[in-house]
């Protein structure tokens, strides 16, 4: 979507961090048993992080791929015990 369109489609840009991505893949992996590569995992973070402020509205979540490291994807699950 272009820069351009943003306003037509979207409410608000929201942001996270590296922490929150991580905690994400961490939750995909263990509660969802999916593996997804931590970019698409930014919507999920956002979704943990903002949910009441999101809450009651539609929310589209991409999630895809497995492409992570498989040694970076073994150090997130070790460091993020939820």
């Amino acid at each position: 979507m272009s820069y351009e369109m943003l306003p037509s489609y979207v409410d608000e840009l929201i942001a996270v961090d590296e922490t929150d991505i991580a905690a994400a893949v961490t939750f995909m992996a263990r509660k969802e048993k999916i593996i997804a590569e931590p970019g698409s995992c930014t919507t999920i973070a956002a979704i943990r992080k903002y949910g009441e402020k999101i809450g009651g509205k539609t929310v589209v979540a991409i999630i895809s791929g497995g492409n992570i490291d498989e040694q970076l994807f073994y150090n997130l699950l070790a460091e993020n015990k939820e």
